[in-house]
């Protein structure tokens, strides 16, 4: 916080980006293992950590402050908030999973953020050949927290969460990007139309981002960028995948292993 001259500022530290780890092993096995914070990535005991930090989080942040006064539907809470990390909110479903009111699941989502343990991306609702979702997606703010708190001893290769660790790294470098390059908060959004379609990440309402866990691009990889592409909105799109090489197809759309994205990204040649 600077308090010069009369001026307030807010500035976030997040979890380990890119740019600090690419010297080291930076396999997708090892990031959502031990997920970035610092503790944990550096460890051989991650595990250890992690439990520290989730333990320590409960009691400090919200039996302390007193925000929570039944902690084990809480815990039950954050379990399910990790399970659904990077789907669209329902707070409903979460509610009913939970066994407690929407009221209180709204809440408890609003404390998450307020206490940094988590965010959310709002759609991008800019759209007029298909109609967008109106509803925002939550991300947990590290995916190793994400890992513990859902009870995995690892992320399957192959398996949809997979895809799902995948795009929540993703997540978390371009939000972290964007606070560290002083963007606004609107910087980063989704896009999902009413029929489906979906774009993972829309950058600075210039950039669409979709990411996908595969090793080999597919035509059917590509649907939400092609239809994203017909409103004509956007400067650039990018798949974001595990693919060897970097190529721009035909259409305009530029393939990017996550590596040569993320070096991309904090170099600012995406946006």
């Amino acid at each position: 916080m600077n308090l010069l001259g009369g001026r307030a500022g807010r500035l976030n530290f997040h979890s380990l980006i890119w740019p600090e780890i690419k010297a080291f092993d930076t396999s997708l096995d090892k990031i959502f293992r031990s997920g970035l914070l610092p503790s944990a990535f550096s460890s051989d005991d991650y595990e250890s950590h992690l439990s520290d930090y989730v333990g320590l989080y409960v009691k400090e942040e919200i039996e302390a402050e007193r925000e929570v006064r039944n902690l084990p539907p809480f815990w039950e809470f954050l379990r399910v908030a990790a399970t659904e990390s990077g789907e669209i909110t329902n707070y409903e479903n979460v509610a009913r999973d939970v066994g407690i009111s929407g009221v209180s699941v709204r809440e408890w989502y609003r404390i998450l953020i307020d206490t940094l343990i988590g965010f959310e991306v709002p759609p991008y609702r800019k759209t007029k050949i298909r109609k967008p979702n109106a509803s925002s997606k939550f991300y947990l703010f590290d995916v190793g927290v994400t890992r513990k708190l859902q009870g995995l001893s690892a992320i399957e290769e192959g398996t949809a969460e997979f895809g799902r660790y995948f795009e929540n790294y993703a997540a978390m470098e371009i939000r972290s990007f964007l606070d560290y390059s002083g963007f606004d908060n609107e910087g980063m959004s989704y896009w999902h139309a009413q029929n489906g379609q979906e774009v993972d990440f829309i950058i600075k309402e210039k950039v669409a981002v979709d990411v996908k866990a595969t090793k080999r691009v597919s035509p059917k990889d590509l649907k939400g960028l092609k239809a994203l592409m017909e409103e004509g909105l956007m400067e650039k799109y990018i798949l974001v995948c595990r693919e060897d090489y970097p190529q721009l197809l035909d259409n305009g759309i530029l393939v990017l292993p996550y590596k040569d994205f993320l070096s991309s990204l904090w170099e600012g040649k995406i946006i």
